[in-house]
């Protein structure tokens, strides 16, 4: 089983917009200023710099304690702006960092949910996730700073001419140097970082995939063969960073030697020779030295940083491609409550993001309060059905109506609370019995009573150690499979829904359960609820109005249950002796 990271084409990709990049347009006027302040920041990061040359040349020269004191004074007032503005600047872009996550997390967090229902596909986990709170963390750190620092490079370079055209010259050959070891460090590391960081997405979506059955393979005892695969994967990961890595590492020891050399020694020397010639002073000198050393931090730390940006960039590219599969939804009009009229209209469907067409040309009708049991051999497309009809999986032609409404063009904060949806495999969330029953809403007690009544559950709750209040574990912790399923029942009837889709509801019932399961069918007719039930058990046929039969995708037979139900019960003709197929 090989994790699916989601990867749009090229034509989809180049005509998304990045959302992040929206984001920084729509704050281009604060981005603005924080480009001005880092001007501002960056200038008065001379000042000791300044200081120490008006000490070489004026103070010691004039022996004067008043213009030491002014100095000393104004230099300090000077670094204290500097904290400030630094600082400003630091929140500012830890602001713009939250800003990003605000806007986006609950978009990557329903994109995730579409993702997950469309179980035609592998899931993609929760690495949009991890990849937007690195987004987050780069432009909330040194990244986004590094950025807006590197254009005054120039500016320094600018102000050593003015000391002397030497440092200027000196100064832009060291700026080119380190700008181009960072090129040649980038051609030779950053397709081993995108390819460590992809195997490192693929690793742990397939860790994440394996836990999710490790009652499964533990049983029997397939761990060695789940760790063997996730290695293979770690390990290439580790082999790519590795050399990723001792690329960056080799290439930061350059730099390093190069800051130690060129403003340690070369630039000293460089001024020491000027000022034996007279054609600078002590005091430019020192100045020349720090303004080079600023000069060339910001892309000294483009070189440090590249792991990291490279990391981000990849991190960037996947969320975008993720967010275009999974566009916003559009905010339509609020429709009036539906009464449960379901109209199935030539439904073709394939499992998403495949040409795999399950269903071919279904169409029934149900009217409110009524019941159908859609019946059928495996991979007849029973659970497909069920996921069309509650708008999981869009339609490829035909549709399914709630009400005349188009269920997968409905908004799911709308249309949801008037379905409810009993899956094959309940999962529980973490939380108690209550809050499970509420769908993880307010809870509201006489709702969450009545739907375990409906459900015939609530006898059973009242006996667990804390009643509705009995916390469960993740996927439901602690209880039998019966007992997931029924409360998934209660889930599904919680709020008085209009259309409930029960796919194998008694496949984990015992003979209470299956006695509780038709009462609540009765309950739900009475109700005005129109239900979908998809079973393999005939004894559960008797309770239902209609009756659908389907094989390989399409309908076999539809109608009325008294209609139906004769023909599944028909006994089947004896086969013919082999001397009358020979005489045939």
């Amino acid at each position: 089983m090989r994790p699916h990271i989601p990867v749009v084409n090229a034509q989809a990709r180049k005509g998304f917009a990045s959302p992040v990049y929206a984001i920084l347009g729509e704050m281009k006027g604060a981005l603005a200023l924080l480009f001005a302040v880092g001007f501002v920041v960056n200038m008065l990061q001379l000042t000791g710099s300044v200081y120490m040359m008006q000490v070489y040349d004026r103070v010691l020269a004039s022996q004067s304690e008043a213009t030491l004191l002014a100095l000393t004074l104004i230099s300090l007032f000077l670094i204290l702006i500097y904290g400030v503005l630094e600082g400003c600047r630091s929140f500012a872009l830890i602001g713009l960092g939250r800003l990003i996550d605000r806007r986006l997390s609950s978009r990557v967090f329903d994109a995730l949910f579409v993702q997950g229902s469309l179980r035609g596909s592998d899931r993609v986990g929760v690495q949009p996730l991890r990849d937007l709170e690195q987004v987050r963390s780069f432009i909330s750190t040194t990244g986004l700073t590094t950025t807006l620092d590197a254009p005054w490079i120039p500016v320094f370079l600018v102000i050593l001419y003015i000391v002397h055209p030497f440092f200027a010259f000196f100064g832009t050959a060291a700026v080119l140097f380190v700008i181009g070891s960072a090129l040649i460090q980038a051609f030779l590391s950053t397709k081993k970082l995108a390819e460590a960081s992809n195997n490192n997405v693929q690793a742990y979506a397939f860790v994440e995939a394996s836990i999710r059955n490790a009652e499964t393979a533990e049983a029997m005892g397939m761990r060695p063969g789940v760790w063997q695969r996730w290695q293979e994967r770690h390990l290439g990961m580790l082999n790519q960073q590795q050399t990723a890595s001792q690329i960056a590492g080799s290439f930061a020891a350059i730099i390093k030697f190069l800051q130690l050399a060129l403003t340690g020694v070369l630039t000293l020397g460089l001024g020491a020779l000027l000022v034996i010639e007279q054609a600078v002073t002590p005091g430019a000198m020192i100045v020349a030295t720090f303004i080079l050393a600023r000069a060339l931090a910001p892309s000294m730390q483009v070189v440090a940083l590249w792991q990291q940006a490279m990391n981000a960039r990849a991190a960037h590219r996947r969320l975008c491609e993720f967010l275009a599969t999974a566009p916003a939804e559009k905010q339509g009009m609020k429709l009036p409550a539906p009464q449960g009229t379901v109209a199935v209209e030539n439904l073709v469907l394939a499992v998403p993001g495949t040409e795999t067409i399950v269903l071919r040309g279904v169409s029934f009708a149900l009217q409110p309060g009524e019941s159908l049991a859609v019946i059928g051999p495996s991979a007849a497309g029973k659970s497909s059905l069920a996921r069309a009809l509650l708008g999981i999986w869009p339609p490829r032609a035909g549709a399914v109506r709630l009400d005349g409404a188009d269920v997968a063009r409905m908004p799911r904060d709308q249309v949801g609370q008037h379905l409810g949806y009993l899956p094959q495999d309940v999962e529980l969330f973490e939380g108690t019995v209550a809050e499970n029953i509420a769908r993880l809403g307010t809870v509201d007690s006489e709702k969450v009573v009545a739907a375990a009544k409906d459900a015939g559950l609530h006898d059973l709750i009242l006996h667990l150690p804390e009643g509705y209040d009995t916390p469960l574990g993740a996927g439901g912790r602690g209880l039998s499979p019966g007992q997931r399923q029924r409360i998934g029942l209660a889930r599904a009837l919680y709020g008085s829904p209009k259309l409930v889709v029960l796919d194998e509801p008694n496949s984990n019932l015992d003979s209470d359960g299956e006695a509780a399961l038709a009462a609540a069918l009765g309950r739900l007719r009475d109700m005005g609820v129109t239900t979908v039930i998809i079973t393999h058990r005939a004894n559960i046929l008797a309770a239902v109005d209609k009756i659908l039969l389907m094989r390989a995708g399409a309908v076999e037979a539809f109608g009325k249950r008294d209609e139906i139900l004769p023909r599944l019960t028909r006994p089947a003709q004896p086969p013919r002796p082999v001397t009358a197929i020979a005489k045939s």
